[in-house]
């Protein structure tokens, strides 16, 4: 897949290694350990700053692992931002691809979809490092999105996964405009730069699946061009266009700018790294402490605590790989496995509460760049992707239109490559084109023409207006 690659951290300094030295002393250690003749109120610092790992450390030695957790918990309660999740990809794909492929091929799209936001985890390594005592790296996460796409996913799927296919973030695969640029030089285009280049992104995504060899990295190359495509509707301002094209004149096209800008120019909001740890910290949270699967020894928290374990409490880990995948009969017959059992308990509870602490810095962040208005929307101000938002119902609907055009199109491509002799070109670029090779060609330009005539600017067609009016019509009457 042609992606971005995730890289790994640089080996540990020796601040890291002393780091985690600390971590293991502490995050393994029996709970609530008390001070002789001192209560839990003295033993408690008197000041607790979030930000600061050394502050985290000391609670833990005061008052112990499970009251730390806890403190932390109670501390880090913030809104999320929803960039992913069944409500949003997961349930547009199934009600668009209903009774159009089998198990098992819906599976292989919905992963190309998953992925395309569950990359972002790399995003996260910052946030975990800088405001928790967590030495976790991007290898790491890359292990934790594993676990968690063999769940989602199965084993079969989770497999074919590496740091190259999986990428990282990418603006072009969700319509944003990167804060890092956020379009310095005036761009006063009817369809600003980046979301000209997205488009473009889904043009790219689409060929790699009608001319990928393999069928189920063809269908997560389509899952992935479907996850841009959905993104159009729910992270542009194509919706509140089109809203006040229909006579909503209370819609603002720019919410959060300034009133010298073009209310009708489309636009992406700009996306900072925080909008996406904020969802994907509180997704490995509850992961982490998710109930034990029926007939699975091992809990998908507990693999996620184990990876998190040989970094921040390597001695732990070892004593839990002893029995972490025997039969719960098997365990009991192990020596120390009820003490190993409880700090590995209290081992994940502190670590969710530690993600949390890391999303609440993000969720800060969040909110600082929502209220902050300039000439461009931010992603926080125009993103439709959870049901609590204003649009979402109206973006999911277009979205599931878009979806339910494209999909017969890439079937017809997959379809009549399938049917060229073994002997004949396959690809675009063959020297020798035959009549079978350009039958699969025109079918590829139906595809892609389809796809570009959804994503334009709304005054260029009305193929939405069917669908706009009648939400329209409520809100023009109030309702």
């Amino acid at each position: 897949m042609p992606v971005p690659k995730v890289h790994s951290e640089s080996p540990h300094t020796d601040t890291d290694r002393a780091r985690t030295t600390r971590g293991s002393e502490t995050l393994g250690s029996t709970p609530d350990r008390a001070a002789a003749g001192t209560t839990a109120d003295q033993r408690t610092p008197t000041t607790l700053n979030l930000r600061h790992p050394g502050s985290v450390l000391a609670l833990q030695r005061a008052v112990g692992n499970q009251r730390t957790g806890r403190l932390i918990r109670q501390r880090t309660r913030s809104g999320r931002v929803q960039r992913f999740g069944e409500q949003q990809h997961g349930g547009i794909e199934q009600e668009a691809l209903a009774g159009s492929f089998t198990g098992e091929e819906q599976r292989d799209i919905a992963f190309g979809n998953w992925a395309n936001d569950f990359n972002q985890i790399s995003l996260a390594g910052d946030f975990i490092r800088n405001h928790t005592p967590l030495p976790v790296t991007n290898q790491d996460l890359f292990e934790i999105a594993r676990i968690i796409a063999e769940v989602e996913f199965g084993a079969r799927i989770a497999r074919r996964m590496t740091p190259e296919r999986f990428g990282a973030y990418d603006p072009q695969q969700h319509f944003d405009n990167p804060a890092t640029d956020p379009m310095a030089a005036p761009d006063l285009e009817p369809v600003a730069r980046h979301v000209v280049s997205a488009r473009q992104r889904i043009e790219n995504t689409l060929r790699d699946a009608a001319y990928e060899d393999d069928p189920a990295i063809a269908r997560e190359f389509f899952g992935s061009g479907l996850h841009i495509l959905e993104d159009f509707f729910a992270h542009t301002n194509f919706v509140e266009i089109t809203l006040r094209m229909c006579g909503v004149q209370s819609i603002d096209p720019r919410p959060g700018t300034v009133a010298g800008a073009d209310r009708n120019q489309l636009v992406g909001g700009i996306f900072a790294t925080a909008d996406t740890v904020v969802s994907v910290l509180h997704m490995i949270g509850n992961y982490l402490l998710r109930p034990a699967e029926p007939d699975q020894p091992i809990t998908t928290g507990d693999r996620i605590a184990l990876v998190l374990m040989r970094r921040a409490s390597p001695a732990l880990a070892t004593a839990y790989e002893r029995f972490c995948y025997l039969d719960f009969t098997a365990r009991r017959m192990i020596p120390g496995y009820e003490l190993i059992h409880q700090q590995v308990q209290q081992f994940k509870r502190l670590q969710a509460g530690l993600l949390g602490q890391a999303a609440n810095a993000a969720s800060a962040l969040v909110t600082a760049q929502a209220t902050g208005g300039g000439n461009l929307p931010t992603h926080s101000r125009l993103n439709k992707d959870d049901p609590s938002q204003p649009h979402y119902q109206l973006a999911r609907t277009l979205a599931v239109h878009v979806v339910q055009q494209v999909t017969p199109l890439m079937q017809e491509v997959w379809r009549l490559r399938r049917a060229i002799p073994p002997t004949e070109p396959t690809y675009p670029e063959s020297p020798a084109a035959t009549p079978a090779m350009a039958e699969v060609q025109d079918a590829e330009a139906r595809l892609q023409q389809v796809a570009d005539q959804h994503t334009q600017h709304p005054d260029q067609g009305a193929w939405w207006r069917p669908i706009v009016e009648p939400h329209a019509a409520r809100l023009r009457g109030g309702g």
